[in-house]
């Protein structure tokens, strides 16, 4: 369902479109973190959550994921031509602990959808935080995509679940796509470490982010 008020926001915002966005976006990204309960210095913005996993995959040696998984993940490191790792997830749909210990490098990007689509499955908490301890002692990077979050149960939000490790080798991304129900505002958004902020800003497109994905925001993250 349409978020409440979008409508008016939207149409209230149409002048917007006669001036090009503050290049830096530091009002959305302050609505943005305290949705997130995050700092300011926490956020990346996206035209979609795929635009930041693009980037992501830009930086990094090799691309691992677990099959199967969301298509683009692999797509984006054949873009960007890096090697693709692809572990099974074991029968029971949850992943190769072993599996990735053995496979895993020094400068990896792991991808892992949490929940996965499209087994609609999530990351048990204990394993979440195994898989990170494994991702930092291999100096590694574990980008958590978590496009489906709102539909979870409230057992853990990995937002709070890592604020003490300051997002060190870690990304958590969400987006409007599917529970705001807007995936035409193409609004993805994550929490990092401000080292991991500053790497992707070089890198970033100017003016990414639409004028009405901006004004959507107030309007969805209440």
């Amino acid at each position: 369902m349409t978020p409440k008020g979008l409508k008016k926001a939207l149409s209230a915002s149409f002048d917007n479109l006669l001036v090009y966005p503050d290049i830096r976006y530091r009002s959305l990204k302050k609505i943005t973190a305290k949705y997130l309960k995050c700092g300011c210095e926490n956020i990346v913005l996206g035209n979609g959550a795929v635009e930041i996993i693009d980037n992501f995959c830009s930086l990094f040696k090799r691309v691992i994921v677990f099959t199967p998984s969301f298509s683009e993940y692999g797509l984006r490191a054949l873009v960007h031509k890096k090697p693709l790792i692809e572990i099974p997830f074991l029968s029971d749909f949850s992943p190769d602990i072993e599996g990735l210990e053995k496979k895993l490098r020094t400068g990896d990007l792991l991808i892992l959808g949490n929940p996965n689509n499209p087994t609609g499955l999530r990351i048990e908490k204990n394993t979440l935080l195994q898989i990170y301890a494994i991702v930092k002692k291999a100096d590694a990077f574990l980008l958590l995509d978590e496009a489906f979050y709102e539909f979870c149960p409230p057992d853990y939000d990995s937002i709070s679940l890592f604020k003490k490790d300051g997002y060190k080798n870690l990304c958590i991304i969400r987006a409007a796509t599917k529970f705001f129900a807007l995936p035409g505002i193409r609004l993805g958004y994550a929490c990092t470490s401000p080292e991991t902020v500053s790497a992707l800003s070089k890198i970033e497109i100017a003016w990414h982010i639409n004028a009405f994905a901006e004004a959507a925001a107030p309007a969805i993250f209440f």
